[in-house]
């Protein structure tokens, strides 16, 4: 459903700007993945272990305890990423818009990775 909405909402987006729309795709974009990450982190901490969607490192596969701390915790942190990504594509500067993208999403799913096997090692 998230998926859907976050195509849909960028179709509408492509839809104005070609109907004259004066909406930059510099802005729009981050603020799109930025929702859709926001979105989709607030339903991680609820997905249960299972090898088909979730944070599926060796460490949470193995033990339940740390796919449980993982994913609040990647929950907790992609909301944070979701937020900066839809502030930084409001007020970054254009040049910087797009490419905060990249790093926040990479930075968040090595934060998430570093942290699952941290929570691990500790379980151990």
């Amino acid at each position: 459903g998230l998926t859907a909405a976050f195509i849909g909402a960028t179709q509408a987006w492509v839809i104005g700007h070609a109907l004259g729309w004066p909406v930059s795709s510099v802005r729009v974009v981050p603020i799109l993945v930025g929702l859709l990450l926001l979105l989709l982190a607030n339903v991680l901490p609820r997905v249960k272990p299972n090898w088909w969607i979730g944070v599926r490192t060796p460490w949470t596969l193995s033990n339940d305890a740390v796919w449980a701390k993982t994913h609040l915790w990647a929950g907790r942190l992609g909301v944070a990423a979701g937020l900066l990504l839809m502030l930084g594509g409001w007020m970054a500067p254009a040049q910087a818009a797009l490419a905060l993208i990249t790093w926040v999403v990479a930075g968040w799913g090595s934060a998430v990775i570093v942290l699952s096997w941290i929570f691990f090692r500790i379980n151990h």
